[in-house]
């Protein structure tokens, strides 16, 4: 609609790994995050820099928000924490709209990782 109306949609919280695709789609949007992968290899690359001065362990749990903006994250961040060489010792999804994490806080806990990443 913003679009077939000429209105400018400035989209400052998108977070995509289509915003190319979708840039093009509609042409008066602009989007001033990254895409995920860039996002998530931004995280592994402080890990990486911890983890190689002996701050943390290589060992990550990983949690994501069942909908687009947490499966984009959480798959970029898997390859890119592989990559590096991080051992993911969790990685689940939950339902958008879950409240009560403690199941899955109690497995992560019991996995005793080093590093916790929760795209939430």
């Amino acid at each position: 609609t913003f679009n077939r109306l000429g209105y400018p949609q400035i989209a400052v919280t998108v977070v995509s790994d289509r915003i190319v695709e979708l840039a093009k789609r509609w042409p008066n949007s602009s989007y001033w995050n990254a895409t995920s992968a860039h996002i998530s290899n931004a995280g592994v690359e402080v890990l990486s820099k911890a983890r190689d001065a002996g701050q943390i362990g290589k060992r990550v749990a990983l949690i994501g928000v069942a909908d687009q903006f947490g499966i984009e994250l959480t798959t970029a961040a898997r390859d890119g924490l592989k990559k590096a060489g991080f051992e993911i010792v969790y990685d689940r999804s939950y339902p958008a709209g879950s409240q009560d994490m403690q199941s899955i806080m109690n497995e992560v806990v019991r996995t005793s990782p080093d590093v916790f990443i929760a795209y939430s």
